[in-house]
């Protein structure tokens, strides 16, 4: 018989985020209420997770109604309609970088810009995960548009270990897809900015993310040997950074890898 774990996400969300949220925006406070809307649809999105079996799917429309007000709190809008998938989409198509380069008239204004796409990175990976649940293809239309948002959102926001985070995670979106085209194109890239990721911290995560990725992709390819090493180079990331959920995944995959090996 399946049973959920026990969660408090709906006591949570509505007695602590949901007014949380109305009162910044109430008195104005646009940054605290965004990241209220934010916790707020993650945990809807993880009680909807708790009521899978239930097939109880009205919590993930509110966390995508949730994560689009965040978007709005940061000047980016998320279509409706599929019309407005379509103009959207040709628009972000059409979206060039604007650099980020050169010394910036007002230090503290690129400073603030920066921060806000980074929170559109944020948001914009949770609402295509949201989309991503629902097996139609209206909600894949929606989901791919996000994941473009997010990329082009990233690409701006010239961080690095921001651009190989999310190239990861659109990798994995895209082989979820079925679209190898766009999952090794996405992986190509991550590869390529991750050379520039070596010396910080959120560097390193987006590298042992980008091997954990790498790792499952040759997993499925058959190329156990190259997983495993792979595998071995991200686990020993994890551990020096002390990441134990994402040593969970490389473990896993490391298992199979080797289960296989052994096996075949």
């Amino acid at each position: 018989m399946l049973t959920t774990k026990p969660c408090h996400c709906k006591e949570v969300l509505k007695l602590v985020l949901s007014p949380l949220t109305q009162h910044c925006l109430v008195i104005g406070e646009t940054t605290c209420a965004f990241y209220y809307l934010l916790e707020a649809a993650a945990a809807s999105l993880d009680l909807s997770d708790n009521y899978m079996v239930c097939f109880n799917m009205g919590q993930i429309t509110l966390a995508k109604k949730l994560a689009r007000q965040a978007l709005r709190l940061l000047k980016r809008n998320f279509p409706w309609t599929w019309f407005g998938v379509i103009f959207q989409t040709f628009l972000e198509k059409c979206w060039r970088s604007r650099s980020l380069s050169q010394p910036p008239d007002n230090p503290s204004e690129n400073k603030k810009k920066l921060a806000i796409l980074q929170q559109q990175v944020q948001c914009l990976s949770l609402l295509w995960q949201l989309y991503n649940l629902e097996a139609t293809a209206s909600s894949r239309r929606f989901a791919c548009l996000a994941t473009l948002m997010q990329e082009n959102s990233a690409k701006e926001s010239a961080i690095e270990a921001q651009v190989v985070s999310t190239y990861v995670a659109l990798s994995q979106f895209s082989q979820n897809m079925g679209d190898k085209e766009k999952w090794l194109h996405c992986e190509k890239m991550a590869i390529q900015k991750n050379s520039l990721c070596w010396f910080s911290r959120e560097g390193l995560l987006a590298t042992a993310q980008l091997m954990q990725a790498l790792a499952y992709t040759k997993l499925c390819l058959g190329h156990l040997d190259f997983s495993i090493r792979l595998g071995f180079q991200a686990r020993e990331i994890c551990r020096h950074l002390k990441k134990p959920a994402l040593e969970n995944l490389v473990l896993s995959v490391l298992f199979r890898s080797a289960f296989l090996k052994k096996k075949y």
